[in-house]
């Protein structure tokens, strides 16, 4: 076994964690899952290797058939004039032993484990296997982040992929993040400024929450994680990382006026909409009240020719609706004090 290496599980691969498209031939699934279990034996074990990466206090031994063709700078180490080629050794001074041992189980697993237990003091997290804390969160994060880079550092095209789609599975729809402004940073500190994969995740989160960061007044403590490059600081604010970048500061503000210019024209969309139907609206209850009107006059009409029709037959017209009148007595009348007169049966009105 590697000398430093952590003590390897037992592990078995499956499509889950291999392809996330089934295969139609279940055989040669089965021999592919056989293929990246033996492989990770290998890894764990360095039985056969045929040269060593000393990283730290960790030393793996490796397959260069293995190695060397999904990664141009071991190819190049190991297939050129320079003296990693003749001793068959390589060193990498500047990382960070455990994220290397991640990158390498890549290699021969194509997959990595996201979830670390082991901290810098080599004391277990989470020894109570409680629920996720906002420590165990941010290393879930900030290890995606520190293989994206690593993966970019030695031209490991697959493992950049593999490490920006669990990055960004992992922060999507995923707010609020306490720890947020670390883990910026360490995404701008960690890649170059042009490589846009993790900045084309983060910048539109950033734009769409940035009154929130920016009204932060508590600096943000994140917990130590054995991939955080050494100049960064162990406090941050969200307005501190701003200033201190001014490529990405102007692209959130752009993403900024952009998401303004689309909320614009979803407003002027939903006014205009509204519009509409307010129009259609206005429209229909224009022509409900005009077929009122003309059912009323249609009504009226049918009065008057009804009326006239009884007064051409004799009839008393009709009062109220056709109530009909009914013989009364109205008191006070200067001719007689009981002349009989004819009231409206409905609405008491004398008839004259």
């Amino acid at each position: 076994m590697s000398a430093g290496l952590e003590t390897p599980r037992k592990r078995r691969f499956s499509t889950i964690s291999i392809s996330s498209e089934p295969s139609s031939d279940p055989y040669a699934e089965k021999l592919y899952c056989h293929l990246m279990t033996s492989n990770y034996e290998l890894f764990t074990t360095g039985k056969y290797s045929d040269f060593t990466v000393f990283c730290g206090n960790r030393e793996f031994r490796l397959h260069r058939s293995i190695v060397c063709p999904r990664s141009s700078f071991f190819a190049s180490a190991l297939d050129s004039n320079f003296v990693e080629a003749r001793s068959k050794v390589i060193t990498l001074l500047d990382d960070d032993p455990a994220v290397v041992q991640k990158m390498l189980e890549f290699l021969y697993t194509s997959e990595y484990d996201e979830i670390s237990q082991i901290t810098v003091t080599g004391e277990k997290n989470n020894q109570n296997n409680d629920l996720p804390t906002e420590a165990d969160e941010y290393e879930r994060l900030a290890c995606h982040v520190s293989l994206y880079a690593m993966a970019d550092k030695y031209d490991i095209e697959d493992l950049k992929s593999l490490a920006k789609s669990k990055f960004q599975s992992s922060i999507s729809n995923r707010w609020p993040i306490p720890f947020f402004p670390a883990l910026l940073q360490e995404i701008l500190h960690s890649t170059p400024h042009q490589d846009r994969g993790l900045r084309d995740i983060i910048t539109p989160i950033c734009a769409e929450h940035v009154t929130e960061l920016l009204s932060r007044e508590t600096i943000v403590s994140y917990p130590p994680h054995p991939s955080i490059v050494d100049d960064l600081q162990n406090e941050v604010t969200f307005n501190q990382t701003l200033s201190e970048n001014g490529a990405f500061t102007s692209a959130v503000l752009t993403q900024v006026a952009h998401n303004s210019s689309e909320q614009l024209k979803d407003f002027g969309a939903a006014h205009a909409g509204l519009s509409q139907e307010l129009a259609k609206y206005k429209e229909k209850s224009m022509n409900e009240v005009n077929s009122l009107k003309e059912k009323l006059r249609q009504a009226r009409q049918k009065v008057i020719e009804l009326e006239t029709a009884m007064k051409a037959a004799g009839r008393q017209p009709l009062c109220c609706e056709g109530a009909g009148f009914a013989p009364s007595f109205v008191p006070g009348n200067p001719q007689s004090s009981a002349k009989l007169r004819l009231k409206c049966a409905a609405c008491r009105k004398v008839c004259d």
